[in-house]
């Protein structure tokens, strides 16, 4: 594998930009170039693209996944684990803290105010699928089993799931299920323009968590870098151009830092996929009850379309199910295969757990 050629990166980058700049049919940066030259990041924490997403679920959970074809992303601020998106923006902040005397406090306080204050607000508005690269663990099997049969749920990573829409009206009137502007017409007449609502959706791709310390600070570091060096160039910029630049760009790096977790839970061997956006809210998300209350959550279905979310739940891209260990196999599979046929997955391999465990 080629090394990645961080400092090659950048000059490139700079270069290339440079070259828009002076050019006659772009004379503005503007900070999306940038996230589009960067995303050459995530080549050192890729995707999870082969393999199977294991999501453990109980018999419950089973049945609303199988015959409604949806399973719920969770919201990130009400997760088992109570640092949800915060491990790696936390230490990100304390590496930006630490170099302080070096690249100068204005520098290092502009990073930081790029940087989100409001956790709180950021994590309701993300939600949380996860799964295991472990499709037979006993821990998982039991934590999600509730005293009875639990089943590990195999998803194709190579299929990114998408939002499904809930309503296309909102549920009470003070919400504007539109807005209307005053237009001009070719006549020269003004008349009222229907504008729909705008719709936001985006699903990351299936990743694996990062627990170890030594990645961790690597990807601090090279979000740092990142961040930095889109500071200083903004630096450079001529005046009439710099009106046009939004702020540092750090959503590229956010985005990886959001699969930092603590190391407490690395026998999960989590791997996730992450709705960083679902709006407007009344479109997208749901609740139900739970032990911390009431619980936002977003139903993820397969794509029935090229758009970023679906109108209609389509089958989900399930290869295999594991059932726990039980003192009855054939019944408990038995039953599964008749459920699953019935729904239309009858191409789905079902097996039972090895682990002598009853």
């Amino acid at each position: 594998m080629q090394a990645f050629d961080e400092d090659g990166l950048w000059k490139q980058f700079f270069e290339e930009s440079e070259q828009r700049l002076r050019s006659p049919e772009r004379r503005a940066w503007v900070p999306t170039d940038l996230f589009y030259e960067v995303t050459r990041l995530s080549s050192r924490f890729p995707a999870s693209s082969q393999g199977l997403a294991w999501h453990y679920a109980p018999p419950a959970a089973l049945l609303g996944i199988l015959q409604n074809n949806v399973v719920w992303a969770g919201s990130a601020a009400l997760m088992n684990d109570y640092k949800e998106l915060k491990s790696g923006v936390g230490a990100l902040r304390a590496y930006v803290e630490n170099l302080k005397d070096e690249i100068g406090d204005e520098a290092a306080d502009q990073i930081l105010e790029s940087l989100p204050a409001d956790h709180a607000s950021r994590a309701n508005q993300r939600f949380i699928l996860s799964g295991s690269t472990d499709g037979d663990n006993l821990t998982l099997f039991r934590n999600y089993g509730g005293g009875t049969i639990s089943y590990a749920i195999g998803f194709d990573m190579a299929i990114r799931l998408v939002p499904l829409r809930q309503r296309t009206v909102p549920p009470y009137p003070s919400l504007q299920p539109s807005t209307t502007d005053i237009e001009e017409d070719q006549w020269g007449s003004l008349r009222l323009a229907f504008k729909p609502p705008r719709i936001e959706t985006a699903v990351r791709s299936w990743q694996e968590v990062i627990y170890e310390e030594t990645k961790i600070d690597e990807l601090v570091r090279r979000s740092f870098n990142l961040l930095h060096s889109d500071y200083l160039y903004a630096l450079a910029l001529p005046d009439h151009v710099k009106s046009q630049v939004a702020g540092i760009e750090w959503e590229v790096p956010l985005e990886l830092l959001d699969f930092v977790k603590s190391s407490s839970f690395r026998d999960e061997r989590e791997v996730r996929t992450l709705v960083p956006v679902a709006r407007p809210s009344w479109m997208f998300v749901r609740f139900r009850p739970g032990a911390l209350g009431v619980l936002p959550y977003v139903e993820l279905t397969a794509p029935d379309s090229p758009a970023s979310y679906a109108k209609r739940a389509s089958k989900l891209p399930i290869k295999e199910i594991k059932i726990s260990s039980t003192p009855y196999p054939e019944d408990a599979r038995a039953s599964l295969l008749q459920l699953l046929a019935d729904h239309g997955y009858d191409d789905v391999k079902v097996s039972v757990s090895h682990i002598p465990f009853r």
